[in-house]
């Protein structure tokens, strides 16, 4: 799934929600300790794009539809194609 258009912040903070959610494998817990920084610090903009980073680097394990949609925004927004 390739998103063309940036993400709005309310759309990363959702999908943040499902990574939080995620079922913990491998390095998922260390994605969501991220995560909730990310959630908890109301970050914005280059903050927000560093950090999600962080989150998608340890999201290497997880699979499925529901993954691959919410990296899709991830990426998005952090600007990885």
């Amino acid at each position: 799934m390739v998103i063309k258009t940036k993400p709005t912040l309310d759309e990363v903070r959702l999908a943040l929600g499902k990574v939080m959610e995620a079922p913990v494998t491998g390095y998922t817990a260390h994605a969501q300790t991220y995560a909730l920084a990310a959630l908890q610090m109301h970050m914005v903009d280059e903050e927000m794009r560093v950090q999600l980073l962080y989150v998608l680097s340890n999201l290497e394990q997880w699979r499925g539809e529901e993954a691959r949609q919410t990296k899709a925004i991830l990426k998005a927004y952090a600007g990885i194609k």
